[in-house]
């Protein structure tokens, strides 16, 4: 009589099931290359394994399985890993975009208030070519220095303003972009969810199930 399946082949059996869905949360790219190929080594393996068993076919359907459940969490932790650096790239972008737009607003102030607090070529001229005429009109057609403190601190304001109007769309940008890598995250978390329920583990057989295998006659 041929020999029946022992418990050593029960644990053969059990050695080949999927148990990586936990493992594959913590891998990284090349942790998830090498275990890939463990897959394909354990999965060949049982291919030329099953060559000698009663029930090829049957057999090979059951390694097809196993291979395909193995590979699951390790598709999905892929996926994480691509979100993950989307998101990054996004981010650096985002930030990029912002730090140009704060530079550009100090800028601009910054030009403004030169340009208030300079006198202009005109005026600078006109005071040198006609110093006496200056110093002989009227009190009340004279610049008001107070008035035109008043003009460059108005000036001032509205850079300011502008400067600010700037930050608030550079903030709203900021505000969509998170939006975007939420959203991204949550498709992300459900693929990862759904490759989790798929890499569900097979029942394990029992001892009455491995005696009940068919054994090759002679």
């Amino acid at each position: 009589m041929p020999a029946k399946p022992t418990l050593s082949m029960l644990s053969l059996l059990l050695a080949a099931l999927p148990l990586w869905a936990q493992e594959a949360e913590g891998l990284d790219r090349a942790g998830l290359a090498a275990e890939r190929a463990r897959v394909e080594a354990r999965y060949q393996a049982a291919m030329q394994a099953c060559l000698s068993r009663f029930a090829v076919t049957a057999c090979q359907q059951a390694a097809r399985r196993d291979r395909s459940d193995a590979l699951a969490p390790l598709t999905a932790r892929e996926q994480a890993l691509d979100a993950r650096d989307r998101m990054e790239r996004a981010e650096a972008q985002r930030r990029r975009a912002q730090e140009k737009d704060a530079a550009a607003a100090a800028d601009e102030v910054r030009q403004r208030q030169r340009q208030l607090l300079q006198p202009s070529p005109l005026a600078t001229a006109a005071s040198a070519a006609a110093p006496a005429a200056a110093a002989s009109r009227p009190s009340a057609n004279r610049p008001d220095p107070a008035a035109h403190a008043r003009q460059v601190q108005r000036d001032i304001a509205q850079g300011e303003q502008q400067a600010q109007r700037q930050r608030e769309r550079a903030l709203q940008r900021q505000r969509d972009a998170q939006a975007h890598r939420e959203a991204l995250a949550r498709r992300d978390k459900e693929r990862e969810a759904q490759g989790k329920a798929a890499a569900a583990p097979l029942p394990l057989p029992t001892a009455s199930d491995i005696e009940a295998l068919p054994t090759p006659r002679r």
